[in-house]
């Protein structure tokens, strides 16, 4: 976030309207920070509600490295900051492929309309795989999740769900914002192409970095609700 944009007509008109409530709930730590140390919106008029979850519904022992294979980009596909990570990540999935010449990109998401579909490559390993019937399940099976959000806003389901079954993502800055603040990333946070092609690969193919970013999610996850 730039600091400047706190002070555009839509930012203003929020912060008034949060003023004029009795209270306003709030799931993400970060704002909640923002509206009372840099607004100086009173702590009495905000509250962070957390995530509706029940940790000991988190597995108990999610599967491992080894069984695990395959990318996961997961999401609404007429949502447009997903339909344009998915259009990203056709542009970079080259690059990835040529270093992992076995690895397979599965792209979950309803509604997928006839652009997406037409994307479907079995040769390239870049698949639209339509709704998932369980994101858990399916998220469970892979090895890591990409997340290549440009714009957009808020918690990010799908790395929550990554989270959950402590699955490794590789993600932007805008995929981030507002999941965590000193903690460490369950994986990657990057926005240079380069360097996101280079934590993909090393986030796949390293067992070493992939345990420990395996290791982070239950502790943010815990943090976050």
């Amino acid at each position: 976030m730039i600091l400047s944009d706190l002070y555009s007509h839509l930012a203003k008109r929020e912060i008034a309207a949060i003023l004029r409530c009795d209270i306003s709930l709030n799931i993400s730590s970060f704002e909640m920070a923002l509206l009372q140390d840099t607004c100086r919106v009173d702590a009495s008029l905000h509250h962070h509600l957390t995530f509706f979850m029940a940790l000991e519904k988190l597995p108990s022992k999610p599967m491992d490295f080894s069984p695990r294979q395959y990318f996961v980009s997961i999401g609404n596909l007429l949502h447009a900051p997903n339909w344009d990570a998915v259009l990203y990540l056709q542009t970079i999935w080259p690059l990835i492929r040529k270093q992992l010449p076995e690895a397979e990109l599965h792209i979950y998401g309803a509604y997928p309309p006839p652009k997406a579909i037409a994307l479907h490559n079995s040769g390239t390993g870049f698949l639209i795989k339509a709704c998932a019937e369980d994101a858990y399940a399916v998220m469970e099976s892979v090895r890591v999740c990409l997340v290549l959000i440009i714009f957009g806003a808020g918690i990010k389901g799908k790395l929550l769900d990554a989270m959950i079954t402590q699955t490794p993502s590789v993600t932007s800055s805008v995929g981030s914002d507002g999941m965590y603040l000193d903690e460490l990333w369950p994986g990657v946070n990057e926005d240079d192409v380069e360097r996101f092609v280079a934590a993909v690969v090393n986030s796949y193919s390293n067992e070493v970095m992939w345990q420990a970013a395996h290791k982070h999610a239950s502790t943010l996850l815990r943090v976050l609700i």
